[in-house]
């Protein structure tokens, strides 16, 4: 079993990119998705509470969208104090619990592949868990299209994407690359065509 990361901007598509995957017969980690449970330990919600108040915790859990108007403030497009110290609380327990899982599906799984689908990989020291990473390389204007149907503001893609490591970089640390620009039946033949390439079964 190889563990594949995935890396790209911000709106490149990782989501469809970690589909193609699982539709050959992988399983994906979704970083995001554990990020979301960390954000629900009792430690990691006190240690928040301590630091900026109760106001937006309901029922124990943390409002997400409150927090990043305090860890990604307008008008800053540089990582605040605030948001390097939410991620040295979060990275290191959303790092054990991909760890953890990586083991388990190593031990009790039957997968070809393990998918690892997380936007700060590098930054987070992550891709010391990946075998191959994908970059998947899209241009800005189809990445802030996708980004407006989120419902994002015009420019919030470029001030998010300041705060993580350089595209250029990224693509540099990766082992291969994909073009997610065009369809999706041209994106799955370059998935398939890297899935020949790494001798993974059919």
């Amino acid at each position: 079993m190889i563990v594949i990361g995935l890396a790209g901007g911000i709106a490149c598509g990782k989501s469809l990119v970690a589909k193609c995957f699982e539709d050959l017969g992988c399983v994906v980690i979704d970083a995001d998705k554990i990020g979301h449970e960390v954000l629900c330990m009792p430690s990691v919600v006190g240690k928040i509470v301590q630091k900026w108040g109760g106001g937006f915790i309901a029922n124990g859990k943390v409002d997400r969208r409150e927090l990043a108007k305090i860890v990604f403030p307008l008008g800053c497009n540089s990582p605040s104090e605030d948001l390097k110290y939410l991620e040295q609380l979060t990275h290191p327990e959303i790092g054990k619990l991909i760890q953890k899982r990586l083991e388990q599906f190593r031990s009790f799984g039957n997968f070809p592949a393990v998918v690892l689908d997380a936007p700060v990989m590098f930054k987070a020291n992550w891709d010391r868990f990946c075998d191959q990473i994908v970059f998947i390389d899209a241009d800005l204007t189809t990445r802030k299209q996708r980004a407006k149907e989120r419902g994002w503001a015009e420019m919030e893609l470029e001030r998010r994407e300041s705060y993580q490591i350089p595209l250029e970089q990224k693509r540099k640390r990766s082992t291969d690359l994909v073009t997610n620009s065009g369809s999706v039946d041209e994106l799955k033949q370059q998935i398939r065509q890297l899935w020949r390439q790494w001798k993974l079964p059919t």
